[in-house]
């Protein structure tokens, strides 16, 4: 059987394969190239096996399940842990019957689930294969059966979430946890750096994405690391700053995942040496130093008259 996959370079241009965040996308190759994987494009695969190939942790693991099965790209039965790719075949065709036959007699081999039903079912070369060979596809689950899986799956989740829970309470309840994020802060610090981008208006809306990008790095766990952010990345970019087109970013903008990961590989830094014009806009105590300091020269330059 070929140890080789077959990838569509298209993927990147592919609207739900964009959608996902940077985990997601690297979760998204593995599981199509692991070496669990198999040519019949459905296997089992425990989480752990991620975890210690990734080295991602369950929380994040969790996520990136979500993020690929909300966006169609992969369905995945908790229950028996197998994961099926729906246009598989649409790219690792068989190449002969020798193979095809291994392929389906790997796909009947597999523990019977709801997912990987819908898998045989919506597959044109696995339905005609089965046909070709005779074979029965695998049966819809009875009733009870169904029910079961689904109460087992619900279970996991509600477990889950309590976890994630528990996880975020303790992380906020620890002094000093790397964990808690000073959201309001953050905030302070952005409106006090880039006065003339526009202010948040609702902390709750933009919570959920500052926790996020915190999270991700344990460098960015700290105050000075967003403050010099704010300071090196965005202030000097003449295009985030709104002095080069219509666009300026605001802070929702700019802790969005792609955004911040393409902030940070300097995709928005200024060429031939420009420079932003961002000081420019002053806050009210820089802008009210200059307006004293200026009367102050008015006075000397009519006293010496």
């Amino acid at each position: 059987m070929s140890r080789y996959r077959k990838i569509d370079q298209r993927v990147w241009h592919d609207e739900k394969f964009k959608n996902l965040s940077h985990d997601a996308k690297l979760f998204f190759l593995y599981l199509l190239t692991s070496p669990h994987s198999t040519a019949w494009g459905a296997y089992v695969i425990d989480d752990l096996y991620i975890q210690a190939d990734l080295k991602f942790t369950q929380t994040q693991i969790k996520k990136c399940w979500h993020d690929i099965v909300r966006n169609k790209l992969a369905n995945r039965c908790f229950e028996t842990q197998v994961v099926c790719f729906p246009n598989w075949f649409k790219y690792n065709t068989p190449v002969n019957q020798k193979s095809s036959i291994a392929c389906i007699r790997g796909i009947l081999d597999l523990p019977k689930s709801q997912v990987l039903i819908d898998f045989c079912a919506n597959s044109q070369w696995v339905s005609e294969q089965l046909a070709n060979l005779n074979l029965t596809p695998p049966e819809k689950l009875d009733d009870e059966q169904e029910q079961e899986q689904e109460q087992e799956q619900e279970q996991e989740q509600e477990q889950e979430q309590e976890q994630e829970q528990e996880q975020e309470q303790e992380q906020e309840q620890e002094p000093g946890a790397a964990g808690k994020c000073p959201i309001k802060k953050i905030i302070e610090l952005y409106h006090q750096t880039l006065p003339s981008l526009p202010r948040v208006k609702s902390q709750k809306a933009i919570e959920p994405k500052i926790r996020a990008r915190w999270n991700e790095e344990k460098e960015r766990q700290s105050l000075e690391w967003w403050e010099d952010f704010f300071q090196n990345e965005i202030r000097t970019s003449l295009f985030l700053m709104g002095q080069k087109t219509d666009f300026c970013a605001n802070l929702q903008w700019i802790t969005g995942p792609e955004n911040m990961g393409k902030i940070l590989n300097g995709q928005y830094r200024n060429k031939n040496g420009a420079t932003s014009s961002g000081n420019r806009n002053f806050d009210a105590s820089t802008r009210g130093a200059l307006e004293f300091l200026q009367e102050r020269m008015g006075g000397q330059d009519n006293e010496q008259e």
